[in-house]
């Protein structure tokens, strides 16, 4: 089987969806005070956008972060796993491109020893 874009095109959007759905899950308590859930990704991932900031725009977004209800919260964090996504937009091309030339060179190989073994 070759791999073609076609086929590749989910690894494109593999770090926004597994960042966001990972952010959506909700604060659970487990034992009585260990907290698990979605903000355990959320708030460093909004802690670390606001330091790259200029202080300005990192206190609006702090703001706008840590006193808005949960849909806001959601919101701010999409948009901030789609910044990161395309981010690395071009690591996943090369990753893909990659994996579509093994696929190639590897189907070629194989045609490559059929037909030596057809003409023998």
């Amino acid at each position: 089987m070759i791999l073609t874009w076609f086929r590749l095109w989910p690894l494109l959007i593999l770090p926004f969806l597994t960042t966001f759905f990972l952010g959506l899950l909700p604060k659970v308590s487990i034992l009585g005070d260990k907290e698990v859930g979605g903000f355990l990704i959320r708030e460093p991932f909004v802690d670390l956008t606001e330091f790259l900031l200029p202080e300005d725009k990192a206190e609006l977004l702090h703001h706008l972060y840590f006193t808005g209800d949960y849909l806001t919260q959601v919101s701010i964090h999409g948009v901030l796993a789609l910044n990161l996504n395309l981010l690395l937009l071009p690591v996943l091309y090369a990753v893909g491109a990659f994996l579509i030339f093994v696929s190639s060179w590897v189907a070629t190989a194989e045609l490559d020893v059929k037909t030596q073994t057809a003409r023998r």
